[in-house]
């Protein structure tokens, strides 16, 4: 009605003056105790004061919202399970952060339908329509070995050598060398030492062009005559 109309306030004046679905008085006649006068043909009894009952009006009121939560009760989850202290959950992220995952966290305190989240990096208040119960993280047991520490084991130092020897020790060896062995003469020969021989790479021949530059043979070219 109001799109239809051109004239928005005459538009909204008709609808406060229509009593709603299930409603005895229009909203008009329950703020002003009267109609109000629209350019609708309205005879004067209607415009005269209209006492209200208040009673009639609350039942009105409330039977209307029992039907609106006997409807919405159809599709709507049960009550949620109320999470402690110690617990893991996730929360849902800010309107202003929409598309992130939730945050996993837990529990740190609780005040009626509100929780507050410890993430690790900072903590975060959620209503309990806003919090989803998650499993505690999995950590594994720590091992037998790594329970206790393992410590090497500990040699017991030697004791020094004794300064003194005993009677019943043999005797040690004294290796000498044959007198025939130096008793032979070595010839002059033997005693030069022959030192390797290692060729010197030829000189790079250069040759100076007739502009005065001077060109010389590539180094891959030295182990060629080029003449």
């Amino acid at each position: 009605m109001l799109k239809k109309s051109g004239d928005f306030h005459a538009a909204m004046l008709n609808y406060r003056n229509t009593p709603p679905i299930g409603h005895t008085y229009s909203p008009a006649a329950r703020l002003l105790g009267r109609h109000t006068r629209t350019l609708l043909p309205t005879s004067d009894s209607i415009l005269a004061f209209l006492p209200i009952d208040c009673k009639h009006v609350h039942d009105e009121l409330q039977a209307k919202r029992m039907v609106s939560k006997l409807h919405y009760d159809r599709t709507a989850c049960g009550e949620h399970t109320p999470l402690q202290v110690g617990d893991y959950a996730y929360a849902k992220p800010a309107p202003s952060h929409r598309g992130i995952p939730w945050t996993y966290g837990q529990v740190i305190d609780r005040n009626d339908r509100s929780y507050t989240l410890n993430t690790g990096r900072h903590t975060i208040s959620r209503n309990r329509v806003h919090v989803r119960p998650a499993a505690a993280p999995n950590i594994p047991p720590p091992s037998p070995s790594q329970s206790r520490p393992t410590i090497p084991p500990v040699c017991p130092p030697c004791p020094p050598p004794s300064p003194t020897t005993n009677s019943s020790d043999p005797m040690p060896l004294t290796l000498s060398r044959p007198a025939s062995q130096d008793a032979i003469p070595r010839s002059s020969s033997d005693t030069q030492q022959t030192l390797p021989v290692t060729a010197e790479p030829p000189a790079t021949q250069a040759q100076r062009t007739a502009s005065g530059r001077i060109s010389r043979l590539p180094a891959k070219y030295q182990d060629y005559c080029m003449t």
